[in-house]
């Protein structure tokens, strides 16, 4: 009877490395920021989208969405409600900006349009 409960105890304690294990590896992979770089405690860069041939623009407009332990997101960060928020009828470039605290605790990832 013993040997039966030491047996058992021992099951437990690897499925509990298995699942430690596996929680592990979704918070590493989900530090795996846009454009890949990033660490693990903070970010806050930007980075290219695209750029429009010979198009400049003097009117930026933003649009974000914001992300919560991982666990749910809000906003909007396209393009299109990024060019209304500034007003932008003829886009010139497309940039994103990404912000994270933590690798999930908190991230915000920007959407910034510039044009006429």
């Amino acid at each position: 009877m013993r040997s039966y409960v030491l047996e058992l105890n021992s099951m437990n304690g690897d499925r509990m490395k298995a699942i430690l294990r596996i929680l592990a590896l979704i918070f590493f992979a989900s530090c795996i920021s846009p454009g890949g770089a990033g660490g693990i405690i903070y970010n806050n860069y930007t980075g290219p989208y695209q750029a429009l041939a010979d198009a400049s623009g003097s009117k930026i407009g933003q649009a974000s969405v914001s992300c919560f332990l991982g666990l749910t997101c809000v906003g909007n960060a396209g393009i299109a409600e990024a060019a209304r928020n500034g007003g932008i009828i003829r886009i010139a470039t497309v940039d994103y900006r990404y912000t994270s605290i933590l690798a999930i605790v908190f991230t915000r990832t920007t959407t910034i349009v510039t044009g006429e």
